[in-house]
């Protein structure tokens, strides 16, 4: 299914995101430079990740965020 169009096709289906644009931030400077960056930003999409979709079950092992097309960041909260 061609989730643009709506269209079933048999076509394969590219589920590679685009690496440029997207990041992990895993250090203080990279989160102070996050947060200078969208800061300016009207809107802000926030997602939380966790380990299971029930909510009883779940822990949050991290927060993604995108503030423009093509641009976005993870935060992980909980990691091995």
């Amino acid at each position: 299914l061609n989730l643009s169009t709506g269209v079933a096709t048999s076509e394969p289906v590219n589920n590679q995101l685009p690496k440029e644009g997207y990041r992990t931030i895993i250090s203080t400077e990279e989160l102070s430079a996050l947060i200078h960056e969208i800061g300016d930003s009207s809107i802000i999409a926030i997602d939380t990740e966790t380990t299971s979709t029930r909510a009883r079950d779940a822990a949050i092992v991290g927060l993604s965020m995108s503030w423009k097309d093509g641009v976005a960041a993870y935060i992980p909260i909980l990691s091995p």
